[in-house]
């Protein structure tokens, strides 16, 4: 006779009990007659709180709900088409599903409505406030591009700041970011990026650090500039709001870069205005002990970036997109070493 399945687990010890985990089923919730209750934050899995209480409230704003958005079981989601759960703050080692508190969730869609983000945001606890609406296109900017479109999705309800913690050999790297206006971006346990940086400083020392191109959160010159290798560390990027976060994430993890504080140039509302620029334009300086001087810089022209720029440079990493065409990298390369010099890659 076979032994029920909770029966089997009194004979385990409490550390493999803990491993059993309830069975989820990810599917439509079933149809409700009545708004659902307000429920506490009690820690619930990403499906009670998403496909059961989240989709629900959904329904209940009206038409915009639609079957598809759920996700079907051992289907995984798949970016613009369904909405990824993003957990606040991202990046944390776990050893078993996670369960979220209050306002540790971001979540994209593209049909979700105003009515329907405001009574989310009002009556899902884990749901932080930031519910965006996901067009299917990346936020940001073609960086190959002469000329650059950019796109911006809709926080339609609450915020969408969110931080990601980078682990690293010397401290974790927390990185906040605006999720509208940044593409998704998720630590993982081992990052080659983080690793070829760090390699790279180790190997070079360099006394002027520049990430030409350091994206929604500055990570990589933040990584860098954990060594205390480089005095100077020089962060830049065409698209605003990743050089205003990026400003602000220095000033997040001053404490572990030795910073005595960030003084900012700009203000949010001019990134807002017009986040795409050529001409570089500074956006803070940082200053600490033992000469240390960082600074975050806004500008889509590597060529006018390098006015800016020391006389001496030593490393540059230029993390940009569009790897995949060689001889633009090459190119971009190329240029760089003439015009700048100093050893550069690309991670």
């Amino acid at each position: 006779m076979a032994v029920p399945a909770s029966k089997k687990q009194q004979k385990l010890p409490d550390s493999v009990k803990n491993a059993f985990l309830p069975v989820l089923h990810a599917g439509p919730p079933s149809l409700i007659n009545s708004h659902p209750p307000r429920h506490t934050a009690a820690e619930r899995h990403v499906p009670h709180a998403k496909n059961g209480h989240l989709t629900r409230w959904w329904r209940t704003a009206g038409p915009s709900w639609q079957r598809k958005e759920t996700l079907p079981p051992h289907r995984p989601p798949r970016h613009g088409r369904r909405y990824p759960p993003l957990i606040h703050p991202g990046g944390v080692a776990l050893t078993a599903p996670p369960h979220h508190g209050e306002a540790s969730l971001v979540f994209l869609s593209r049909p979700v409505t105003q009515n329907a983000a405001d009574r989310i945001v009002a009556n899902v606890p884990e749901v932080k406030g930031g519910v965006v609406h996901d067009t299917g296109k990346v936020p940001g900017i073609a960086e190959t591009d002469p000329e650059p479109e950019y796109h911006v999705n809709t926080l339609l309800a609450g915020c969408d700041v969110r931080a990601n913690i980078f682990e690293t050999e010397e401290a974790p790297v927390t990185v906040f970011m605006q999720q509208s206006c940044a593409h998704i971006e998720y630590p993982r346990g081992f990052d080659p990026k983080l690793v070829a940086t760090a390699t790279e400083v180790i190997q070079h020392e360099p006394s002027v650090f520049v990430d030409a191109a350091c994206g929604v959160g500055g990570t990589l010159g933040i990584v860098a500039a954990q060594y205390d290798i480089p005095p100077r560390v020089i962060m830049n990027d065409a698209w605003g709001y990743a050089a205003y976060w990026t400003a602000v994430n220095l000033n997040i993890n001053r404490d572990t870069l030795g910073l005595e504080g960030v003084e900012m140039h700009i203000a949010y509302a001019e990134v807002q205005e017009s986040p795409v620029r050529k001409e570089p334009r500074k956006v803070a300086d940082a200053f600490g002990g033992d000469g240390k001087h960082y600074e975050v810089w806004w500008g889509g022209d590597l060529h006018q970036l390098a006015d800016v720029l020391p006389k001496s440079v030593d490393l540059t990493v230029i993390d940009l997109f569009g790897k995949e065409d060689r001889a633009l990298m090459a190119d971009t390369l190329h240029r760089w070493k003439r015009e700048t010099g100093g050893e550069v890659f690309i991670p």
